[in-house]
């Protein structure tokens, strides 16, 4: 035990510093762009975000096992010290690979991420006669059933859609019996970013940052405007038919 206390210290730190240097480079790399006001094409906040909290938990693994090396005399607990440290050094790895990006993190936001639910759905509606009778949207039936229930999708099984953009506003809209508030704007992009594609680009929506789109449509609601309350009839009598 003796050599472990010895040596155990000072490996421990060389791969806790080789494991920060490319977290520090990339955050040096973000200082510079940020100061010279340069565009941050390289940085994905979705990414970068799970990345700096699972390096976190890594350091703090590293440093507990650290504390039960020196201060523990007992065998039992000085390899339970090597397992928290061996996991460290795995979350050091594991946040740099493909699969942390392309298939953790999604996993995870799966997990955590429950949206709204529409009030048209229940057990007994016929999903695939709605999705004959509404061919602006290209997708099966359990993904049309997730959005519905607010379930996160992965990126392949996202609805293809030909509705212009006003008219996908509009959709989410009705289909969620949205209010014209701060909050809602910000579901609605975040519905359409998730879930839809446009047929035309085969892209995602390009929804403007400010909410001047949404509040046009807001106003139709308000107004009851032709164009609104065509397409609410139509999705009333999809689901109401059924």
């Amino acid at each position: 035990m003796d050599k472990i206390n010895l040596y155990f210290p000072p490996v421990l730190t060389i791969i806790v510093l080789c494991a920060s240097v490319p977290m520090f480079i990339k955050y040096f790399k973000l200082l510079v762009y940020f100061s010279f006001s340069s565009p941050i094409y390289f940085w994905k906040k979705e990414v970068e975000k799970p990345r700096l909290f699972l390096f976190s938990f890594g350091i703090l693994f590293s440093l507990l096992s650290l504390k039960i090396i020196k201060d523990s005399h007992y065998s039992f607990i000085n390899v339970i010290a090597l397992v928290m440290c061996l996991f460290s050094c795995s979350i050091f790895y594991f946040i740099w690979t493909d699969k942390f990006e392309n298939k953790f993190i999604e996993k995870v936001k799966n997990r955590l991420s429950k949206g709204l639910k529409s009030s048209f759905y229940n057990q007994k509606t016929d999903l695939n006669d709605i999705l004959k009778k509404l061919p602006e949207f290209d997708c099966d039936s359990d993904t049309f059933k997730n959005l519905l229930l607010g379930n996160r999708i992965s990126d392949k099984n996202k609805i293809t859609s030909s509705f212009y953009k006003s008219d996908i506003i509009r959709f989410v809209i009705i289909v969620f019996s949205l209010n014209n508030n701060n909050t809602s704007h910000k579901q609605i992009k975040e519905i359409i970013s998730h879930y839809f594609i446009e047929k035309k680009t085969g892209e995602k929506y390009n929804l403007q940052d400010k909410a001047s789109e949404i509040s046009g449509i807001y106003r139709e609601q308000i107004n009851e405007s032709d164009k609104f309350t065509s397409i609410q009839n139509r999705i009333n009598n999809l689901f109401i038919d059924d």
